[in-house]
């Protein structure tokens, strides 16, 4: 079943697009199908973290709708409808980025990672993350999952011993 926003139309019917989770079923071609799950929306509240989280479902999805086969617009129109209304407008007109540009989707993104990665407030990331600590009732998973979420975001795996004192003495 191909539903709103399906790249693939036409191909080799191996997977196909669903809001609900990927299932696998059989077609009475016994061919297995796999519905696959459009990544979430990008909301202008997203930051770097979360949209390096992001890009991994959305290459996930890349592949399996075989999206990088088809024309390069086309690989860009569908990422916009991917985007909310405000970030798209914060595409256009904080990133330069216009709806009909000439870049590729790769471009795109990289350009948008750029940006995100540039307006952290390293800082403040880096309190947030040296600062963590488990919370009553909180599973040690998700207390790990959360830290290096903050690691990240705070850009901890390029840090430098100078980094690391600066964030001692801020924390």
């Amino acid at each position: 079943a191909v539903q709103r926003g399906n790249p693939v139309q036409n191909s080799a019917p191996v997977a196909s697009t669903s809001r609900d989770a990927g299932n696998i079923s059989q077609s009475s071609s016994s061919v297995p199908r796999v519905n696959v799950r459009e990544p979430d929306l990008l909301k202008e509240s997203v930051d770097y973290a979360s949209f390096v989280h992001w890009q991994e479902t959305f290459e996930n999805y890349r592949k399996l709708t075989r999206l990088d086969k088809k024309e390069r617009s086309e690989q860009i129109s569908f990422f916009w409808t991917l985007c909310t209304p405000e970030f798209l407008a914060k595409v256009q007109h904080v990133m330069d980025i216009k709806l009909d540009t000439t870049q590729t989707l790769d471009e795109v993104l990289e350009v948008i990672s750029e940006f995100l990665k540039e307006s952290r407030n390293l800082a403040l990331s880096r309190y947030n993350m040296v600062t963590k600590k488990k919370e009553p009732g909180q599973s040690f998973d998700e207390w790990w999952v959360s830290l290096k979420q903050l690691a990240l975001e705070a850009g901890f795996y390029d840090m430098k011993v100078e980094d690391w004192f600066i964030t001692l003495i801020l924390c």
